[in-house]
């Protein structure tokens, strides 16, 4: 074989392997880019959210491919900066529903540093000064997430659930009320749901706990009313002296749970007390003396009253102790 053939050859080789190289890298990106097809929409989803947001705040991504029995998801989640006020936020949801995310990605969350939270999957049909009163809300110092219901067939449009998980007796009563001040929100957003319920992680040295459920925007007398009570507990804790292993009338109690629940314009208030000693056999075998002699029938008695003379005025109070003993409207 001459030179020049020789020559020919090792270059027609060289090229054959060249192509093969290339065939193959753009094989292995085809793979891989059908593999991915949730990273790659993020490609032109991610700038469009930048362009929302703008200089108020980020844009995280969390993904997930698909893959067998694994639902694909690219949802876009956007954090606000610390020192963004109403009117910024406010622009911001405005603007969500207009914002182009493609088909395969969406905007599912919009977070503050309180951390508050706001979800939806559909942000259409909000007028503006319902996002205005979302974003005012989402800027109090309280910790407060905000759900848009997906089920068409929800009871309400929105749903918020603030729990309150710092702070003594008082503290918690005054975050409730930062939670619910403001006018009702059905005006401008539809129906709502609220949970805001105050259970110190911490307690110290009484495990009591306060819960408002409400399938409106609760009025500021529930406040007021928890503020009345804030004194009642206060004495329940301070005349706590633990348990001796002997049921008995004067026995102290451990523990307070109110529970304030309105549903189809009605209210109604239970307070649980747990009373040290006290077994079931204790409370059936002295059920008359316990409920009308016993140190927890007196605090009953102030319960029911501070209660039903509060500006609340609930429809029926009822005072329970150690889920056996009742007083009250729910006997």
């Amino acid at each position: 074989m001459s030179g020049v053939a020789a020559y020919r050859r090792r270059t027609r080789r060289t090229i054959v392997g060249a192509t093969t190289a290339v065939v193959i890298a753009g094989a292995i990106v085809l793979v891989a880019n059908a593999c991915a097809p949730m990273r790659i929409a993020t490609w032109s989803a991610v700038p469009q959210a930048e362009a929302l947001v703008g200089d108020s705040g980020e844009v995280t991504v969390y993904v997930r491919e698909p893959n067998i029995n694994v639902s694909p998801q690219c949802d876009l989640r956007l954090q606000m900066r610390e020192d963004i006020s109403v009117d910024e936020l406010t622009d911001v949801l405005t603007r969500v529903d207009t914002t182009d995310t493609g088909e395969r990605c969406a905007i599912t969350e919009v977070r503050t540093v309180h951390p508050t939270s706001l979800h939806a999957e559909d942000w259409s049909g909000v007028s503006a000064q319902g996002w205005a009163v979302l974003a005012e809300r989402m800027l109090r110092d309280r910790w407060i997430s905000i759900f848009r219901a997906e089920d068409e067939d929800a009871e309400a449009d929105w749903i918020l659930d603030a729990p309150l998980l710092h702070g003594t007796t008082a503290e918690g009563v005054t975050g409730i009320r930062e939670v619910i001040a403001g006018p009702p929100l059905e005006p401008v957003l539809g129906p709502t749901s609220w949970d805001v319920h105050w259970s110190p992680s911490d307690a110290d040295p009484v495990p009591h706990s306060i819960s408002v459920v409400s399938d409106v925007t609760p009025p500021v007398a529930v406040a007021d009313a928890l503020d009345d009570l804030v004194p009642l507990i206060d004495r329940i804790t301070q005349d706590d002296t633990g348990g001796d292993g002997v049921a008995d009338l004067d026995d102290t109690l451990y523990s307070v749970k109110v529970d304030l629940t309105t549903a189809d314009g009605q209210t109604h208030a239970v307070v649980r007390l747990t009373v040290n000693d006290w077994s079931l056999d204790d409370m059936t075998a002295h059920e008359a003396e316990y409920l009308t002699a016993s140190r927890a029938a007196g605090y009953a008695a102030e319960f029911l009253m501070a209660l039903h003379e509060s500006d609340l005025d609930p429809d029926s109070v009822t005072v329970v102790a150690n889920d056996t003993l009742t007083w009250g409207d729910q006997k």
